[in-house]
C-alpha cells in the first residue's frame, strides 16, 4: 500500500471515529460548534415565553373542536426568525448593571444567533400538547356536572407536568447522550434552523427566504378562513353521501366520519396535517410497516368482524368515537354510577353492556397487542443493547460521539435537580389526590405510586421506539384501566 493510500486509510478512520455512528446523523449535523454564540438572552426568554403561551392556549382551546386546530412549531420556527432579527436591530447595545453586583448584562448582545433561536422553539414546543389534566377537569364538568377546586386543580395540573420534566431528565443520559438514540424527528429541525440561519443573497427578479414565508403565511391564512368560518362542511365532503343519500351501504364506505372514507376529500389543511404518518420524518421501514398494520387493521379485520356481526356490530356504526347501549343509543355513564361516582355492577347488569363501532372495537384490540409486541420487541432486538448501555452510561464508561464530545464544553444540570423535582412534583401529587378536586374524586396513593412505577420501567422501551422509528407504540394506559374498574375518573389522573 502506498503512503497516499495509508494516509488517506487513516483520515477515514480518523473521521468513523470522530462522527456519529448513525448515517442520518452524520448527512444532517455538523461536527462544529461555537460555544460563544449568545444563547440565554433577554430577547430569547420573551419571546420564548410569550409564544410559548400563545402556542399552549391555541393548542388547549382547539383541542375541544370536531377537528383540532393548532399552530404546528414549524410555523413558529419561521415567524421567530424575523422577529428576532428585529429586536436585534432595534434594542439597545448598552450594558446595564446589575445593583450590588458587578456584573453587567445587556439587552442587544449582537445579530439574532441559531441558538437563540433553536431555544425559544424549545419553549414553544413545551405548549404544543395540551395537559391531559385539563381535559379530566373538562370531564368532570360536562360528564359529571361537578364543580372543581380551582386551586387543587391548578397544583395537579402543574405537578403532573412537572413530573415528566423530572423523570426525563433522570433518563436523558442513556436516551439523550447515547449516539444511537437519534430521534428522526429532529433532524428535520436540524435542517430548518441550518437553512434560515444560512447567509443568503437576494437575486434580482427573486424574493428571500423571509419574503417567500411571509407570502405563503398570508396565503394559508386567507384559504385557512374557508373552511374554518365560512365553509365547515369544507372539512370533509363524502361525494358518496351526496348522491346516495338515503343509503346506509353509501355512508358507510363514503363517509368520512362514520365509514372509510372512500370517495371522500377535503379543502381543510388541518384535516390534512392531522395524524402521524409524515414521510419526511419517518423511517421509510416504519412507514411501511405502520401501512401494512392499517391496511390488516381496516380492510382485513374491520370488514371481517363487521360482516360477521360480532357483538351486534351492524347494528352501529361502521366508525364512531360514542360509545353505544343495546338500544344503540349513546351509552349513559350516570346510570351504571353510584352517589359517589363509582361504578354500580348491579346498575349496571340492569341497563346494557358497552356497544363500540367495529373501527372501535378492533382498534383496541390492536392497542392491547400493540402493548404486548412493543414490548417484546424492544426486550428481543435491543435487550442487550439496552443492558450493556444502562452499564456504560451510569458507570460513566459510555462512549461519546463527537456531538456528546462537543456538549462536554457546557455544564450539564446536576442530578440533584431532577431528584428535588420528582420528589417535590410526587408530594403535590399525592396531597392533591388525597384532597381531591371536589368531594368526591379522591384517589388512593397506591395509584400515584404504580403510575411512577410503571413510567419508570416502560419509559425506556417506549423512548427507544420513539428514538428509532419516530412513533410511539406502548398504550400505558392500559394498565391503570385494568385495575381501576370501579373509579372510572381515576384512569384520567393516571
Amino acid at each position: 500500500m502506498s503512503t497516499s493510500e495509508t494516509e488517506s486509510a487513516r483520515r477515514r478512520a480518523e473521521a468513523e471515529i470522530n462522527d456519529c455512528p448513525i448515517e442520518q446523523v452524520r448527512l444532517t449535523v455538523p461536527i462544529t460548534d461555537d460555544p460563544t454564540i449568545p444563547v440565554l438572552t433577554l430577547r430569547a426568554w420573551v419571546l420564548g415565553l410569550v409564544f410559548g403561551l400563545i402556542e399552549a392556549s391555541t393548542t388547549g382551546i382547539g383541542l375541544y373542536r370536531q377537528t383540532p386546530i393548532y399552530i404546528p412549531v414549524v410555523v413558529w420556527q419561521l415567524a421567530v426568525l424575523p422577529i428576532g432579527r428585529f429586536l436585534a436591530r432595534v434594542l439597545p447595545t448598552r450594558k446595564f448593571k446589575f445593583p450590588g453586583t458587578n456584573k453587567r448584562f445587556t439587552l442587544n448582545p449582537g445579530p439574532f444567533s441559531l441558538k437563540e433561536h433553536i431555544l425559544i422553539s424549545i419553549m414553544i414546543d413545551c405548549g404544543f400538547i395540551a395537559p391531559q389534566m385539563t381535559q379530566y377537569m373538562t370531564i368532570l364538568k360536562i360528564y359529571y356536572g361537578l364543580k372543581v377546586r380551582t386551586g387543587v386543580a391548578v397544583i395537579l395540573n402543574t405537578s403532573t407536568q412537572m413530573l415528566g420534566f423530572g423523570l426525563a431528565g433522570a433518563f436523558s443520559t442513556l436516551l439523550i447522550d447515547n449516539p444511537y438514540m437519534w430521534w428522526p424527528s429532529t433532524l428535520i429541525n436540524v435542517v430548518v434552523y441550518r437553512t434560515l440561519h444560512k447567509p443568503e443573497k437576494r437575486r434580482k427578479g427573486s424574493v428571500t427566504r423571509l419574503q417567500y414565508f411571509c407570502i405563503a403565511s398570508l396565503a394559508v391564512f386567507v384559504y385557512g378562513m374557508i373552511p374554518g368560518f365560512l365553509f365547515p362542511a369544507g372539512a370533509c365532503i363524502s361525494l358518496l353521501c351526496l348522491i346516495w343519500k338515503n343509503s346506509v351501504w353509501a355512508h358507510q364506505i363514503g363517509s368520512g366520519r362514520f365509514g372509510y372514507g372512500i370517495g371522500a376529500f377535503t379543502i381543510s389543511l388541518e384535516t390534512i396535517n392531522f395524524g402521524q404518518l409524515d414521510p419526511f420524518i419517518m423511517p421509510l421501514f416504519s412507514i411501511n410497516n405502520l401501512m401494512f398494520g392499517f391496511i390488516l387493521y381496516a380492510y382485513v379485520i374491520v370488514p371481517i368482524y363487521y360482516f360477521n356481526n360480532f357483538n351486534y356490530a351492524r347494528r352501529l356504526p361502521l366508525s364512531s368515537l360514542a360509545v353505544f347501549d343495546m338500544y344503540g343509543k349513546p351509552y349513559d355513564e350516570k346510570r351504571v354510577m353510584k352517589a359517589d361516582f363509582t361504578f354500580d355492577p348491579d346498575k349496571y347488569k340492569n341497563y346494557s353492556k358497552l356497544y363500540f363501532s367495529t373501527f372501535r372495537a378492533v382498534g383496541y384490540g390492536f392497542t392491547f397487542a400493540s402493548l404486548s409486541a412493543g414490548l417484546l420487541h424492544v426486550l428481543l432486538h435491543h435487550g442487550r443493547e439496552m443492558y450493556h448501555a444502562v452499564l456504560e452510561v451510569y458507570g460513566y464508561n459510555m462512549k461519546k460521539d463527537v456531538h456528546g464530545r462537543l456538549m462536554q464544553k457546557y455544564k450539564t444540570v446536576p442530578g440533584s435537580w431532577y431528584v428535588i423535582l420528582v420528589v417535590t412534583t410526587l408530594i403535590g401529587n399525592f396531597v392533591t389526590s388525597h384532597i381531591g378536586v371536589n368531594d368526591f374524586m379522591r384517589i388512593p396513593p397506591t395509584y400515584v405510586i404504580l403510575s411512577v412505577l410503571l413510567i419508570i420501567v416502560l419509559t425506556v422501551p417506549d423512548m427507544i421506539l420513539l428514538a428509532s422509528t419516530g412513533q410511539v407504540s406502548l398504550p400505558l394506559h392500559s394498565f391503570i384501566e385494568s385495575l381501576t374498574t370501579n373509579q372510572p375518573y381515576a384512569v384520567y389522573i393516571y
